[in-house]
């Protein structure tokens, strides 16, 4: 397994500093998270099903309501707005979202409706109730 870059292309916690993000995304916290997020999606790319490739957890959705608290800032990710997608994937969907202008989730939609169109847009259920799980161990 080939783990990637922790974060997204650009657009992302609107809610945060570019600094304040950067330091999320080196926690402890961050890091056992996209491990077991990984690990769950069996360590291959959500959309074109690469495995032995770079990874990285794609966010498609950020919200400003928590779950996790970095500092004074708070940070809420609905588990079923990650995919693991490989780098390929995952600067595609990031150079759309830059070029056409798009938000994030639109981005991701637009290159799933290019690429997979009968991918799933959300973690499935089953994927997000085994990480609740985990982290309720």
């Amino acid at each position: 397994m080939i783990y990637g870059d922790m974060g997204g292309g650009g657009g992302h916690q609107k809610n945060m500093s570019d600094k304040e993000y950067q330091k999320f995304l080196q926690s402890e916290k961050w890091q056992d998270f996209r491990k077991m997020v990984y690990k769950i999606f069996g360590y291959r790319c959500w959309f074109c099903k690469k495995n032995n490739v770079r990874l990285n957890v794609h966010h498609t959705r950020y919200y400003k309501t928590t779950t996790q608290k970095l500092g004074r800032r708070l940070i809420h990710n609905s588990l079923r707005w990650f995919l693991v997608v490989c780098d390929s994937c995952h600067k595609e969907i990031h150079r759309i979202e830059k070029e056409e202008a798009l938000e994030i989730y639109k981005a991701t939609k637009e290159f799933k409706k290019r690429n997979y169109p009968y991918a799933k847009m959300r973690m499935p259920r089953k994927y997000a109730k085994r990480i609740v799980d985990i982290l309720n161990a």
